[in-house]
């Protein structure tokens, strides 16, 4: 199979748990960055390989930035260890222009997981703008004769034996949304977590694997060709994006609510100058109907458009950090009440 050999994994981690970061991370050129903000190219990091989600929406709002921002922005794929590797780098960096490309997994879910990272999203990231929101669905192989979430369900319990279900990473929203619809449902499906999307999308379409919740981006293609078929919808409320696909709450699984994002985060010592530049610039990109309609066009729910004034930027801020805390309370006591465990 075409994953992340499970060795290289925990090498990579045990590197991650020993080394302290955050706030030691943060250097005097990081410090004297303030208004003038950018001096030099910006970096973008994605905790996930070229082609996923989290990868569209970077590239896609790198190229709305440039002009605005005056310098270079590039983006960087570091995928690996559930999004860790991504977020030591930038916790790392002292050069007060390197950014992540935020979501859920790494941000929310992954220090429940792993409970001896040596670092704490929540306190060591800051948030600066939500970017995206993205479907996040419940595909199959479109030969299997499963038309809908309770014949999905049917199956499995029929003959367990027969299923394996792909997840982009471990503590990944494609992780936890079938780890709650095996408890909702209980079922029996052993878990297979690749690095990243698009060797978990392929896994899928060559049988190594029976299922797969991702974010629509990743599989509409394969949909719109018949090759997958999508059977339901982890977010509480229907999608435009998805039509015709209901969620698992109105499918007989009302505990089965995950909802996926991607936003731009920046280590907790940049400076309020610079921070405040960027989240300006960012909602600013976000009001330019041609990026809203690329966005759109690849399977991503731009944001609703802000005005992008300093006091709107400070509170889209404040507004979703309250979310992300909320978000990492619910998931600590969904992980450890049903046991998951990294694969």
């Amino acid at each position: 199979m075409s994953r992340t050999p499970g060795v290289g994994r925990r090498r990579l981690l045990g590197a991650l748990l020993m080394a302290p970061l955050g706030a030691a991370g943060v250097g005097n050129s990081r410090a004297q960055t303030g208004a003038a903000w950018p001096t030099q190219t910006v970096r973008i990091l994605v905790p996930a390989p070229p082609g996923s989600s989290p990868d569209l929406t970077a590239r896609l709002l790198a190229n709305a930035l440039r002009p605005g921002l005056g310098q270079p922005i590039i983006v960087e794929n570091r995928a690996g260890a559930g999004g860790a590797i991504a977020v030591a780098e930038v916790l790392r960096a002292t050069d007060g222009h390197t950014l992540l490309m935020g979501f859920n997994g790494p941000i929310t879910a992954l220090q429940h997981l792993r409970p001896g990272l040596q670092y704490q999203p929540l306190k060591d990231l800051q948030p600066v703008a939500r970017v995206s929101s993205l479907p996040n669905v419940l595909v199959v192989p479109a030969s299997l004769n499963v038309r809908s979430l309770p014949e999905f369900v049917a199956a499995v319990r029929k003959a367990p034996a027969r299923w394996n279900y792909a997840s982009v990473g471990n503590g990944s929203m494609s992780h936890l949304s079938m780890e709650l619809l095996k408890a909702d449902a209980g079922l029996y499906i052993v878990h297979i977590p690749f690095n990243g999307a698009p060797t978990a999308v392929q896994a899928l379409l060559q049988g190594e694997v029976q299922a797969l919740f991702t974010a629509w981006s990743n599989v509409q293609a394969q949909v719109a060709a018949g090759r997958l078929r999508a059977l339901a919808l982890s977010d509480p409320q229907p999608s435009e994006l998805v039509p015709g696909v209901a969620p698992a709450s109105a499918q007989g699984q009302p505990r089965v609510q995950a909802s996926l994002w991607n936003g731009v985060f920046a280590p907790a010592g940049l400076p309020a100058a610079a921070t405040d530049r960027l989240g300006r610039s960012v909602l600013a990109a976000l009001a330019q109907p041609e990026l809203r309609q690329r966005m759109r066009a690849a399977g991503l729910e731009p944001e609703p458009e802000p005005r992008p004034v300093a006091s709107e930027a400070a509170a889209h801020r404040r507004a979703w950090a309250a979310e992300l805390a909320a978000e990492s309370r619910l998931w600590g006591p969904v992980i450890a009440r049903l046991g998951i465990k990294p694969d």
